[in-house]
């Protein structure tokens, strides 16, 4: 809301410059006073909390490729805890997929969306035979994710492998 009020100062102060040429030292001045303007609301909240015993709250997050879908959607007090809802193709990264709103208004974690990276092991060869191979797919093609993982030391097939996401592992 704080950028709307910016913007609307702005807006005038740009009719302002077009409608006076030696307007510059008004502008000054008016940049000067929304300066002081914006630092005395920015100490209004800590003085509201502190002097009449509000409650800071924390704001809805707001997440790429998904929503928080929170157990008090209207009344976000701390220790409300939400937990990331991710738009079609995409998944929860591990250890961002749930927050909790702190005592200062500010979220534990930041809720984040992420594609998926898909790791492919084993299988069963033309003859019925497992496999031992092992790849990695990443469907945005990130550089980054430039991955050569070892085959695995005995032919599967038809099995899954886990992720560890306190660790760097892939259990299979």
């Amino acid at each position: 809301m704080g950028w709307i009020f910016s913007l609307l100062v702005m807006l005038k102060l740009l009719s302002l410059s077009r409608s006076n040429p030696d307007s510059q030292e008004r502008i000054q001045e008016l940049e000067t006073r929304l300066s002081r303007l914006e630092e005395i609301v920015e100490q209004l909240e800590p003085s509201f909390v502190k002097r009449y015993g509000l409650i800071k709250r924390c704001p809805v997050p707001v997440i790429e490729h998904g929503f928080a879908q929170c157990n008090n959607e209207k009344d976000l007090k701390p220790k409300t805890r939400c937990r990331v809802v991710c738009n079609a193709g995409y998944i929860a990264t591990p250890g961002r997929d749930e927050s909790r709103c702190m005592e200062g208004g500010e979220w534990s974690y930041e809720l984040k969306c992420e594609v998926p990276v898909v790791v492919i092991s084993g299988g069963e060869i033309n003859d019925g035979s497992g496999d031992s191979s092992v790849e990695v797919i990443d469907l945005e093609r990130r550089k980054k994710c430039n991955v050569d993982i070892p085959d695995m030391t005995s032919q599967r097939t038809f099995h899954n492998l886990l992720y560890h996401p306190d660790g760097p592992e892939i259990l299979a």
